[in-house]
């Protein structure tokens, strides 16, 4: 039982450690990429990490994870355009993320550059949208203005959190997130309204 309380202190640390290391930011920016290209798990906890123990270095690191995920969009935007029967569609159907990959690829037809914009901001898998996109070679253009202002806003909004909350963001990420999004679906919906009239 002793060992089991001390182990989460103990991976806390591990982040910490990681985070001071000089390789860090390598390994955030890795992380960031191949998160948006096909990992399951969300960079903002490692960002959030990073930005509490860097705090100076807050801008810095909020725009390389910025960066970093938008360059994986953009390899993916690519690796579907040009080999998705090949490379893309047997990680799809591994993950089972066909129906999602459908029913994002309408609104991403209809609505480049907000789809990937909520796509790249809210809590919901990004990567099905990247690959909607690529698979209905939408507007370059507007696709990397959507995704590089969705990742920016989203994570700037976990860096200010977690400068101002600290580790208690940590246990609420997933609420602050869900209000974020119900905030940027009601911008969508405002703005869908505005179009169809």
């Amino acid at each position: 039982m002793e060992e089991e309380h001390k182990q989460t202190p103990t991976r806390w640390e591990w982040f910490q450690e990681k985070a001071k290391s000089k390789h860090a930011e390598w390994w955030l920016g890795t992380y960031s990429f191949f998160e948006t290209v096909i990992l399951p798990f969300p960079t903002d906890p490692f960002l959030a990490v990073m930005v509490l123990v860097n705090r100076s270095r807050a801008l810095w690191l909020t725009f390389w994870t910025t960066l970093t995920s938008f360059l994986g969009s953009v390899f993916l935007y690519g690796v579907t355009v040009f080999f998705y029967h090949f490379l893309v569609e047997p990680l799809v159907v591994t993950f089972g993320m066909e129906s999602i990959v459908a029913q994002v690829s309408a609104q991403v037809s209809s609505y480049t550059f907000v789809t990937v914009l909520f796509g790249a901001f809210s809590p919901f898998p990004y990567t099905p949208v990247v690959i909607a996109a690529g698979l209905l070679r939408v507007d370059f253009i507007a696709f990397c203005f959507g995704a590089f202002l969705g990742r920016a806003l989203r994570y700037t909004l976990v860096s200010v959190l977690t400068l101002f909350f600290g580790v208690t963001l940590l246990k609420r990420v997933g609420r602050i997130a869900t209000v974020a999004t119900v905030v940027l679906v009601a911008i969508a919906a405002l703005y869908f309204l505005i179009q169809l009239r």
